[in-house]
């Protein structure tokens, strides 16, 4: 199994998602000896010094290993990464509920092939395999780095 992974957020600034990856991202760096970079969208001060590279999104263009998206706006730039080995789309929100973008445009992400789609609960898995005709990899309730690295291994 890898001991190497990316993810793309909007920001690294305070939220319960940012918190998350920054908090296991440090362990697995600290514990593991992992290597670990998160991609962002926006530039924010981070809500928890991390402990690993966080980097502009398009820094991800090159980077050769399984990488997790978090929202729309990243899985949509991570189809267009031609060197990393998985695509991962951690589905934390349902944002197209908010989204004034049209129907093939969110088809086109979230009905992508090249996309594991995981869930963070089952009511949104089970919206999501519904609405987007796709098998959902996993559930999880939180940002899990040692189960996404199982995920990327399939």
């Amino acid at each position: 199994m890898t001991s190497k992974l990316g993810v793309c957020v909007k920001n690294l600034g305070p939220s319960q998602l940012a918190y998350q990856v920054i908090s296991q991202g440090n362990e697995f760096v600290g514990s593991v000896g992992g290597d670990f970079v998160a991609f962002f969208d926006e530039p924010h001060r981070p809500c928890i010094q991390p402990s690993f590279a966080s980097m502009q999104v398009m820094e991800g263009w090159g980077y050769e290993a399984p990488i997790v998206a978090t929202t729309f706006n990243t899985a949509e730039k991570l189809l267009r990464f031609p060197a990393c080995t998985k695509r991962l789309f951690y589905v934390n929100d349902l944002e197209w509920l908010r989204s004034s973008r049209g129907y093939e445009q969110l088809r086109a992400v979230y009905g992508s092939p090249r996309l594991t789609l995981i869930a963070r609960s089952a009511d949104h898995k089970q919206v999501l395999e519904q609405l987007w005709n796709r098998p959902v990899a996993a559930v999880m309730d939180r940002f899990d780095i040692p189960a996404l690295l199982k995920l990327a291994a399939v």
